[in-house]
C-alpha cells in the first residue's frame, strides 16, 4: 500500500488500484504478522501500537445432542423437573486425559427455553484458551470437520467433561453427540492465527517496564492516519466497551465512515467559503 499523487495505491496480485481513502479492516493478527506492507512505513506510534496490542487465541467447541440430557425436564435419560445451571467452569480436571489435566475451560449450555425461547438447542459450547486451545487446534489441523476421525478426536477430548453432567448414561442415545464442530482460528492465516483483541493481565519473561498502555494503543490505531487518507477499522479499534466483538467491529466501521464523510463535508464547506 503506497502513497501516490493525491491517492493511495493498493498493490495486489490482481493489479494496482488507486483510492482517495483506504479503510484497512484486516484482523489485528494480520497486521501484527505484517501481512500488509505500507509505504511509506506507518508512523512509530501506530506501528508500536500494533506490535504491543494483545491478540487472543480463544477457541470454541460445539457439541450437539439429540436432547438435553442434563436438563431433568428433558427426555430419554432425563427425569424430574429441575434444570441444570447454564455455566460450568472446569478447573484442572484430574478425571480427564493426562494431557488435559492442566486445562481450565468453560462450558455453556444453550438449552434453556427460559433464556433462548424457540432458539434453545441441546447444545454445549466449550470456551478454550492457552494450552487447551492449542491442543485442540493441533489435533484437528489436518482433519475435515465432516470426517469420522474429526468426530472421534473432538468426542474423545470432551467426553470427560460432558459425561460429568447430571443424568449422563454411557449407553443412552441422548448422551451421545449427534454433531461436533470446533473453531480453528490458530490455523487460519486470514485471521492472523488468532481470534480477537484481548487484555493481558500479566507479562512473562521479565519485569514489566512501565504501565501497560493498551488503551493508548487502541486509540492510536483507531485514530489512523487521516492526513494520508489511511484508516483502520475492526474489533481492535472499537469503543472500549465493545473491543473483541463483532458489534464493536461494526461500530468502528460506522465511526470511520462518519469521520470520512465529515472530512469531505468540511472540505466542501471551506472551498465554498
Amino acid at each position: 500500500m503506497e502513497k501516490g499523487d493525491r491517492k493511495l495505491v493498493v498493490k495486489t496480485t490482481n493489479g494496482n488500484f488507486g483510492f482517495d481513502e483506504v479503510v484497512v479492516t484486516v484482523p489485528l493478527g494480520c497486521l501484527k504478522l505484517g501481512t500488509l506492507q505500507f509505504h511509506p512505513n506507518l508512523p512509530q506510534n501506530v506501528s508500536q501500537a500494533i506490535t504491543d496490542a494483545s491478540y487472543g487465541r480463544l477457541e470454541k467447541v460445539f457439541v450437539a445432542f439429540a436432547a438435553p440430557f442434563w436438563e431433568r425436564s428433558g427426555t430419554g435419560a432425563s427425569q424430574g423437573g429441575d434444570t441444570y445451571p447454564m455455566f460450568t467452569h472446569f478447573l484442572r480436571p484430574t478425571y480427564a486425559l493426562e494431557e488435559q489435566r492442566s486445562w481450565t475451560l468453560e462450558m455453556l449450555a444453550l438449552s434453556s427455553t427460559a433464556l433462548f425461547g424457540a432458539h434453545a438447542q441441546p447444545l454445549l459450547v466449550f470456551h478454550l484458551w492457552g494450552a487447551a486451545a492449542a491442543h485442540v487446534t493441533s489435533a484437528i489441523a489436518s482433519l475435515t470437520p465432516s470426517s469420522d476421525e474429526y468426530y472421534i478426536v473432538i468426542d474423545t477430548l470432551f467426553r470427560p467433561f460432558y459425561s460429568r453432567l447430571p443424568n449422563y448414561k454411557e449407553d443412552c442415545p441422548d448422551c451421545a453427540p449427534t454433531a461436533v464442530l470446533a473453531t480453528n482460528w490458530q490455523n487460519d492465516e486470514l485471521a492472523g492465527n488468532g481470534s480477537y483483541t484481548n487484555f493481558t493481565t500479566h507479562h512473562r519473561g521479565g519485569p514489566l517496564k512501565g504501565d501497560p498502555a493498551i488503551d493508548d494503543d487502541v486509540r492510536a490505531m483507531r485514530h489512523g492516519l487521516p492526513e494520508r487518507g489511511l484508516w483502520f477499522a475492526g474489533e481492535h479499534t472499537a469503543p472500549f466497551v465493545a473491543l473483541g466483538t463483532s458489534t464493536g467491529a461494526y461500530w468502528s466501521g460506522e465511526a470511520v465512515a462518519t469521520r470520512i464523510m465529515e472530512r469531505y463535508t468540511l472540505s466542501s464547506q471551506l472551498q465554498s467559503d
